[in-house]
């Protein structure tokens, strides 16, 4: 018994160690030039001409900052993980007060792929149950920042009134 006892209390204590002798994985990293695409970054450009007097206009922005996922029923670990590694690509903020006016997607050529177009379902479910206007904008490389302005503007009018 007394060898038993032993022989476990050591497996015991190599598990309990194992962790403070077992190097962590380095990852390495490399810069990327850009944090936007092109189109993204044209987008940005037109937003900032119609908007960036009296509004922030941030960039890849992740939902989990957006968003309370501390929900009364719900198991908030998970939904915080089903969020955390999703991101926008624009907020419209008050300049003022900082509060949360709205988010814009740029739908380029990559929101045709099926998992994307699940991805972006989902997207716009969560902004809807958050009460977040959002906006999608297709082609937008190819309008001037007033085609913008009138595609923002009539999803407004479809969708928020």
């Amino acid at each position: 018994m007394d060898i038993l006892a032993i022989f476990l209390a050591l497996i015991l204590l190599a598990m309990l160690t194992q962790p403070f002798f077992v190097e962590k994985r380095k990852y390495r990293y490399n810069s990327k030039k850009y944090i936007m695409t092109r189109a993204e970054a044209d987008l940005y450009r037109k937003l900032l001409v119609l908007y960036g007097k009296n509004y922030i206009i941030a960039p890849q922005v992740r939902l989990s900052s957006l968003l309370n996922e501390k929900v009364k029923g719900q198991n908030w670990r998970a939904a915080l993980a089903h969020v955390n590694q999703k991101s926008v690509d624009f907020v419209v903020l008050d300049k003022q007060n900082l509060e949360i006016r709205a988010v814009i997607e740029c739908d380029d050529y990559t929101h045709n792929k099926k998992d994307r177009q699940f991805r972006d379902s989902e997207v716009n479910r969560i902004l809807g149950d958050a009460a977040i206007p959002f906006y999608r904008l297709k082609n937008s490389l190819h309008k001037d920042a007033n085609q913008i302005k009138k595609d923002i503007d009539k999803q407004k009018q479809e969708r928020y009134t």
